[in-house]
């Protein structure tokens, strides 16, 4: 609330400023939504399905005079009514509840920010993106973070891009465009959202014709933000939580030639969760210890690209009765998978994340929270007005195990049998002229995973915009 309290103040002051160079644009995007969801049990089996209709409204606003820039992008989706159906296939039990719900929502897009040029430097106030350079960065919203809050630009060399957080709400960064299923869910959870939590951090980006280099470094202090931010009766505070944090270290190098890219990175997580006393561990805290390895290889062009990649982290580290001993990587910003049902309906990680509801680490038999395995495959063509895109993503995740070590790990014994696979296929018409953009386009999404986990869904999505 305090970001758009600030972004509507500064609004209200440039419009009132002479010499200002102002663009404007409204768009309207209709959205039918019709996914099903079945889940197959060996003794009691259940059909799952849920189908609404969305409605967005945003506003994409440009403004710029001597002193400053203003960049501002939000979606309002009115009130809906999202039809929930639960029914059970075998015939000797009941039915599940079933209802509707109504619920509407406010997004933020990518960059809501005032901007103030100060020599060498700018300054960013509201919500800014983080410096993202990949050639699909503006097609996908995976892994998309930024701050939301105080940050500041070095503008001083032509081919480095630095970026400094001097203060962020951290909330993970939801946009309609990922969490287009999310606003009608985790009504029970609006609780977990609130709380006092600070990040500050920097990203640098150096690029060159072949090489590209990237690092980046962020400190989170969850404060009273989230479930396990009271742990300790002995600490906990209500303004201050009890003193649980977290930071987060990447490194990366990509290199190009002639529309081909690989890339790698590196992630190194550390910090410190308090916990309640537990007899198989005495300890009164965990400590987060965690590395992560993601890879990609692919050729990029204005009509075409393909990918293939590989997101492997670490396992937590277990005493001899399978006792957590340190939990291991966890991720921040919005998940690296990418299918409606993984990320948005099922709301799988690859691992323990920082969410929107703060430090989550669950471990479920159906890899809800698990450290996993994630390989990703992607393909698409463009040729105006028409463009068609493939993804397939494959998740499976590690196996629970006494006196793991807690490493990164490619032994196919270290896995379980489970897995969960989506394929994702979108064909989109985009016409745009200088004063209207239309968008039209249908998703089809199918998931299907191994017999140990006896899931299966069908999904559809016709959407539409139109931008004037």
């Amino acid at each position: 609330m305090r970001n758009k309290f600030f972004s509507c103040i500064f609004l209200i002051f440039f419009l009132s400023l002479e010499s200002l160079f102002a663009e404007v644009d409204f768009f309207f995007e209709p959205n039918l939504y019709s996914y099903q969801f079945i889940e197959k049990d060996l003794i009691q089996g259940y059909r799952n399905r849920n189908s609404a209709q969305v409605y967005r409204m945003g506003i994409d606003i440009d403004l710029e005079n001597e002193f400053a820039r203003a960049e501002v992008q939000a979606s309002f989706v009115p009130p809906i009514s999202l039809s929930k159906d639960s029914t059970k296939l075998n015939t000797n039990s009941q039915n599940q509840p079933s209802g509707s719900e109504q619920t509407s929502g406010f997004f933020l897009g990518r960059d809501a920010y005032v901007a103030f040029p100060i020599q060498d430097f700018t300054v960013n106030v509201g919500r800014k993106s983080f410096i993202n350079q990949h050639p699909l960065s503006h097609k996908r919203f995976s892994e998309l973070d930024g701050t939301e809050g105080l940050s500041l630009n070095v503008d001083v060399w032509k081919n480095i891009y630095w970026q400094i957080t001097l203060w962020d709400n951290y909330r993970g960064y939801p946009i309609w465009e990922y969490n287009q299923t999310e606003v009608y869910g985790a009504r029970d959870k609006a609780d977990l959202r609130k709380g006092e939590r600070s990040r500050h951090g920097t990203s640098f980006l150096m690029t060159s014709e072949f090489i590209d280099f990237t690092a980046d470094f962020y400190y989170l202090n969850f404060g009273s933000w989230g479930r396990y931010s009271q742990d300790d009766l002995n600490l906990q505070n209500q303004e201050s939580g009890d003193g649980d944090f977290y930071h987060r270290t990447r490194l990366g190098l990509v290199g190009k030639w002639e529309g081909f890219r690989a890339s790698t990175k590196v992630h190194f997580a550390r910090g410190l969760d308090k916990t309640f006393a537990d007899p198989k561990r005495p300890e009164r805290s965990l400590p987060i210890r965690g590395e992560a390895l993601q890879l990609e290889l692919g050729y990029f062009s204005k009509e075409i690209f393909f990918f293939v990649s590989g997101f492997v982290p670490n396992s937590m580290q277990t005493s001899t009765s399978d006792q957590a001993i340190t939990i291991g990587y966890v991720g921040m910003g919005n998940s690296p998978l990418e299918g409606a049902y993984l990320s948005r309906l099922m709301n799988i990680y690859p691992s323990a994340w920082v969410t929107e509801f703060g430090l989550e680490s669950i471990q479920e038999n159906k890899g809800r929270r698990s450290s996993s395995f994630l390989g990703k495959w992607g393909a698409g063509y463009f040729w105006e007005p028409f463009q068609i895109s493939l993804f397939v993503e494959t998740l499976i995740p590690r196996l629970l195990q006494a006196e793991d070590r807690g490493e990164i790990s490619l032994r196919k014994m270290d896995y379980s049998k489970q897995s969960f696979s989506e394929f994702t296929g979108r064909f989109e018409y985009l016409q745009s002229t200088l004063s209207t953009k239309i968008r039209l386009g249908i998703e089809l999404s199918y998931l299907w995973t191994t017999k140990e986990v006896e899931i299966q869904g069908t999904g559809v999505r016709v959407y539409g915009g139109f931008q004037f």
